[in-house]
């Protein structure tokens, strides 16, 4: 395409668009600065990407890793890309196959069903009571919990106007642990059905 989109593999993550019309001299078009870094970038339709990666927060002069972070980029306009939703699934602690092979990454466009493999790390208890997101954070806390849930996440990607993630259930492979103790490796939807293979 005309277009390449770029992250850099710091703790903050400026989402780079870059105008390609020209190879042997790329243009920067715009960027986003944003809590967090991708590991990967899933390209969804003309005006989004789909971002894999991790939530961070500044914790003095540190920055501390948190969950698996979701962000739907809209880059309709390229020269002032949004993060349009965020979905932010355990705390720290919290791993993705995704990060390290794009295969474990599911996104069936026809459905907006999104799935991936989880390794979710939850603390017992949030900070001041706050209740936990839709993904199993607390917002509040940096701490790391124990694993509390191996499998596959099964999202949906919603809206038309303004789009959002909401969680739609998980698939347990824990009933495996005796012969392998390991999250799904990946996901395909056949037939209408979900399928995860570890």
């Amino acid at each position: 395409g005309q277009r390449g989109y770029v992250v850099t593999f710091r703790q903050v993550d400026p989402f780079f668009v870059f105008d390609l019309s020209q190879p042997a001299s790329p243009q920067l078009l715009g960027y986003l600065k944003i809590p967090g870094f991708s590991d990967y970038l899933h390209p969804l339709d003309a005006t989004h990407m789909l971002g894999v990666g991790k939530d961070t927060v500044e914790v003095g002069e540190r920055v501390s890793t948190k969950g698996v972070k979701l962000s739907l980029f809209n880059v309709a306009d390229p020269e002032n890309p949004q993060e349009e939703a965020v979905l932010v699934l355990g705390d720290s602690g919290t791993t993705t196959e995704v990060s390290y092979d794009h295969k474990a990454f599911l996104y069936h466009q026809g459905s907006g069903v999104i799935a991936l493999p989880i390794d979710l790390h939850q603390v017992e208890r949030c900070p001041d009571k706050t209740p936990r997101t839709q993904g199993g954070a607390c917002p509040g806390s940096t701490d790391w919990g124990p694993s509390t849930f191996q499998g596959a996440y099964v999202l949906y990607l919603e809206g038309t106007d303004q789009k959002r993630f909401s969680v739609r259930g998980r698939i347990t492979h824990e009933h495996l642990k005796g012969v392998r103790n390991d999250a799904a490796d990946t996901s395909r939807v056949m037939s209408g059905r979900n399928f995860t293979v570890c």
